[in-house]
């Protein structure tokens, strides 16, 4: 599921960049898709390593400002070193997501489940920026997985 909601917001990213007149229309899901993947690869890291350190799963929250700690969680029940920032990093692109759809109903409804407008962004995005950053974010995810699966197995 991560790699199929990666993949589509990726397709749909080239889509837009092929036809210009597309990004309008297609923005909406691209910003779902990668926020929706980036939801699942914390889950899935909390989920299938966390119990190894303490720490429970969680499948009932979309909130990343409730996903993100307990990912580090288990960074730091692993012992796991930052030196480059990573951390860091990632969490900025993160907070970022979580900024402008703390709940994942952004840019998937037009209004909240009370029936309240949600606000959406009036720019234009840079997709391939976008897209290039989202790469390096997945990127993370799949070392930081692999090397806990190889921690676990040692």
């Amino acid at each position: 599921m991560m790699q199929g909601y990666r993949r589509s917001a990726d397709a749909l990213v080239e889509q837009a960049i092929e036809d210009f007149r597309e990004a309008d229309f297609l923005i909406f899901p691209i910003v779902f898709l990668y926020r929706h993947a980036l939801e699942l690869n914390l889950k899935y890291i909390i989920n299938v390593y966390g119990h190894h350190v303490g720490v429970e799963q969680i499948w009932n929250s979309h909130d990343f400002e409730k996903l993100w700690p307990e990912f580090v969680k288990v960074l730091d029940g692993f012992g796991t070193d930052d030196p480059d920032q990573a951390d860091q990093i990632v969490g900025g692109v993160i907070a970022e997501f979580g900024n402008v759809d703390p709940k994942s109903f952004s840019y998937r409804y037009p209004r909240d489940n009370r029936g309240i407008p949600v606000p959406l962004a009036n720019a234009r995005m840079d997709l391939m920026r976008l897209r290039d950053v989202m790469n390096g974010v997945f990127g993370y995810f799949s070392g930081t997985d692999g090397y806990l699966s190889d921690l676990v197995n040692a």
